[in-house]
């Protein structure tokens, strides 16, 4: 059994809306939104509910963020976590990751959960949870890229994940 897939971000109906249009609800286990938790990212409460949900500890998951304060809201939770940022946040400081990468168009889920946990010096076990923002699954870097793309290719990394 691979990792639970799990996403954690502010809007429910936003985030069901793209996965529904893009085939990729039924592939996570989990999901936690605003109105699950007290505070949104930076504060770690959507990891920890994920977490929680799953009863994994952090120290096995991996965290996939492409903002300041979703990077933030990992860490303090204790997950290891790679940024990838996309073209609006980009140039933000995304320092506190264990592990940058440009897309994930091109990395397979062992890979990366091999890379971040490498950077961090942890390990995540077969049965782990990876916690994603919508953004970070479903867009990818390319010469036509607009500003939070919902892009299928992604989506077919995904379903290869679940």
């Amino acid at each position: 059994m691979g990792p639970t897939l799990a996403i954690a971000s502010s809007s429910r109906k936003w985030v069901e809306g793209h996965l529904l249009r893009l085939g990729l609800l039924d592939r996570f286990h989990i999901l936690r939104c605003s109105g699950d938790v007290p505070r949104v990212k930076p504060d770690p409460a959507l990891c920890l509910a994920v977490l929680e949900a799953t009863a994994v500890r952090a120290v096995d998951a991996l965290a996939l963020e492409d903002s300041p304060n979703g990077v933030l809201a990992a860490k303090r939770a204790g997950l290891a976590c790679a940024a990838v940022p996309n073209a609006l946040t980009a140039r933000l400081d995304l320092g506190a990751a264990d592990l940058r990468l440009a897309s994930l168009a091109d990395v397979s889920l062992d890979v990366l959960i091999t890379r971040a946990l490498t950077a961090r010096r942890g390990r995540v076990s077969s049965r782990g949870v990876v916690l994603a923002c919508l953004h970070t699954l479903t867009s990818f870097r390319s010469r036509t890229e607009k500003p939070y793309g919902l892009h299928s290719r992604p989506a077919r990394r995904c379903r290869r994940w679940a």
